[in-house]
């Protein structure tokens, strides 16, 4: 079966039963000056209800293969507060919005508005070499979708525009390095020095020429988002000098099984620079895709093992467990009302 196509199933949502107080929406919007979509998923803090129950015909397009929270969708925001806390949240390569739903799940818990973007051309449903290497289109997905959360007549009143954070993985972690002030080094020089995944040279060298990489010496620091936590961040491309500059918190959660961003030229790399950044080892054996949502069992008959498949000693609910105490514990602190 073909990896995208894998990837499109595992992004596709399974349902749970249950009272929840999570509710959902999502936002289609689109960006005119880059003529591209911005999709963004939304969980928030909602009073307890009862979730709707799918149709016989939901039930048979949605393919099973996550382990996905429960959720009331477009749910009216809880008036439990005035306003809550906003994290933006960016996904992996070739992943999607709903790939952290658990990590969503347990800060909506905790009192927090969720908001995860889909980076266009770099997703399950539609992958684009070149998004690969246009680094700077991530980060200007996230200031897109949170302009456009803060104008939104449902969202402006009730997020605190004093408490907004970011969580990001893998090159979702990248993303929140960018927004934090990071500067990357010579990108092409680095990518032509790696594979693309399985392509030959010459396709390579043809992504690598397309792409003007001029934009990729600007600075997207986004001076609203307070605090950054990342999970196994991918984090060679920055300059040592824009990493040491960063200024805003920043957490750091990683394995030391992590096969794909080994923690030396990544995650510990972030923190030799950052010298005020914390850095969390969750799991000796786990590997980098441990931060990916449980899978369910129907999702086992069609995903690559490497999505789900662990040294038997890692847990994955007590890691996820972990990482949402760390989280709180971080924000808690990071986004205090001054």
């Amino acid at each position: 079966m073909h990896v995208f196509f894998l990837f499109f199933l595992i992004c596709l949502r399974s349902l749970s039963a249950g009272t929840v107080s999570m509710g959902a929406t999502t936002l289609e919007l689109f960006d005119e000056e880059r003529n591209h979509p911005v999709v963004v998923e939304i969980w928030y803090p909602t009073d307890p209800q009862e979730p709707a129950v799918l149709t016989t015909e939901e039930q048979e397009h949605w393919k099973y293969v996550w382990i996905y929270p429960q959720e009331v969708r477009e749910a009216p925001i809880s008036s439990a507060k005035e306003s809550y806390p906003l994290l933006m949240m960016s996904h992996g390569n070739c992943g999607c919005r709903l790939e952290q739903s658990w990590f969503a799940e347990e800060m909506v818990k905790r009192g927090y508005i969720v908001a995860s973007v889909d980076h266009f051309g770099n997703t399950c449903f539609e992958n684009d070499r070149t998004y690969i290497c246009r680094s700077w289109e991530r980060p200007m997905d996230v200031r897109f979708a949170l302009d456009a959360l803060l104008d939104s007549p449902i969202f402006r009143e009730k997020i605190d525009i004093d408490r907004m954070g970011f969580c990001g993985y893998s090159l979702g972690g990248m993303t929140g390095l960018f927004l934090a002030g990071g500067l990357v080094k010579d990108v092409k020089q680095e990518l032509s020095a790696i594979s693309l995944g399985n392509v030959p040279k010459f396709l390579v060298d043809k992504v690598l020429e397309s792409v003007d990489w001029d934009k990729t010496l600007a600075s997207f620091k986004d001076d609203r988002i307070k605090s950054y936590f990342l999970l196994a961040p991918a984090a060679s491309i920055f300059s040592p000098d824009s990493l040491e500059n960063i200024s805003a918190p920043v957490h750091i959660v990683y394995t030391l099984g992590d096969r794909t961003l080994p923690p030396e030229s990544h995650a510990i790399y972030v923190k030799e620079k950052i010298q005020h950044a914390d850095l969390t080892l969750v799991d000796d054996k786990a590997g980098h895709f441990v931060f990916l949502n449980e899978v369910s069992d129907s999702g086992k008959k069609v995903l690559p093992k490497w999505i789900y498949e662990e040294d038997p000693s890692v847990d994955r609910r007590k890691i996820f467990s972990a990482v949402a105490n760390e989280a709180e514990e971080f924000f808690t602190k990071t986004l205090a009302t001054r």
